[in-house]
């Protein structure tokens, strides 16, 4: 602990939300002997890789899993500005890493002026997929974009201006892309999916020079997917586009796929959500209709129990915690308006809210 922060791996992403719950759960134990509630846990541990079997023990195990409501993932507890955060969907995604092979095995770079490149055909099949602007170039990638609904777009106007300082903060940059700012960015950061490339490997990249040829070379991609967007659909776009394109000879691998998900803004437990995050922050709470990054479980517990859920205002986390990086932390602050607001949605729900 330093400057009033927690460091430690996981603290924010989501040691530090799973200790708000348990202390919640054990100060209400403690003073009335019961919970008031009933509570199912469902602490998964592959979620960073796309929950795999998530859907089959949610399947086989749904009698035992029927809930009123589910808390996901929590949402930040507190926003520089003091409102609390709700978030009410997560994007889908697909992951896959490309691969190519032209040689044998890597060559000296002599070679080049004869020899195939195994990482000029890659660079130039990653080419092919996005345009100058951003725009996915896949066929058909946009055909079944759903776009946000008017319930949608009044809670992106009415969100916190908060939510661009922050993450302009934790980026550690001036501006974001084509002079985005305000609904408008939180806009496109909620409802548009993407094609990035989260790694590239081949060659050589040590020390000094080496005068290699590449033989094989790999790119890892995500694509983050919106309403209507279905990964298996878009992987038989990508697969017919690399080939219609020249690249055929790309393999493609699949890493993981989770569909888009979330619960309307109007639903009665959302709302419920919402009123105490207001009362017990003392502002309205910003809610996010679709956050931009996939959380798997949601679609399984929609299909098979039809359970509504939200990320609540119960995580110690913001914006700047460098979540999947080093330094990872909490501010020891926001652990009170974390417990708070879980202690006084339990109550709520126990009264019948």
């Amino acid at each position: 602990m330093r400057d009033g922060k927690l460091f430690a791996r996981g603290t924010a992403d989501n040691k530090g939300e799973l200790a708000v719950r348990l202390a919640v759960v054990r100060a209400l134990r403690e003073r009335t002997g019961e919970l008031p509630i009933t509570i199912r846990w469902i602490i998964e541990g592959e979620e960073e890789v796309g929950s795999p079997h998530f859907d089959e023990i949610v399947r086989q195990h749904a009698d035992d899993l029927r809930a009123d409501a589910c808390l996901w993932e929590g949402a930040p507890a507190r926003l520089r500005d003091g409102r609390a955060s709700i978030g009410l969907g997560f994007k889908g995604t697909l992951a896959v890493r490309l691969d190519v092979r032209r040689a044998a095995s890597d060559a000296h770079s002599a070679a080049a002026a004869i020899a195939p490149s195994a990482a000029w055909h890659l660079v130039e099949a990653l080419s092919s997929l996005r345009d100058r602007d951003g725009s996915v170039r896949i066929a058909g990638f946009y055909d079944h974009v759903r776009p946000p609904m008017e319930t949608e777009l009044r809670a992106i106007e009415e969100q916190s201006d908060s939510i661009e300082l922050e993450l302009r903060d934790a980026l550690g940059i001036d501006a974001f892309i084509d002079g985005l700012t305000g609904a408008p960015l939180r806009e496109r950061l909620a409802f548009s999916p993407t094609g990035n490339i989260a790694g590239i490997k081949t060659g050589y990249s040590g020390p000094g020079m080496k005068t290699v040829l590449p033989a094989e070379a790999s790119a890892w991609l995500d694509f983050r997917l919106v309403p209507e967007q279905h990964p298996h659909e878009m992987l038989a776009l990508l697969t017919s586009h690399l080939e219609r394109e020249g690249f055929g000879d790309v393999e493609i691998n699949v890493l993981g796929t989770a569909e888009p998900a979330g619960t309307p803004i109007e639903h009665p437990f959302v709302q419920t959500v919402a009123r105490i995050a207001e009362e017990t922050s003392g502002k309205p709470a910003s809610i996010t209709p679709r956050v931009g990054g996939s959380l798997p479980i949601i679609a399984s517990l929609h299909r098979h129990l039809q359970v509504p859920g939200v990320s609540a205002p119960g995580n110690p986390f913001y914006y700047g915690a460098k979540v999947h990086a080093p330094n990872e932390h909490i501010r020891l602050e926001d652990l009170g308006h974390a417990i708070r607001f879980t202690h006084a949605l339990f109550e709520a729900l126990a009264q019948g809210a």
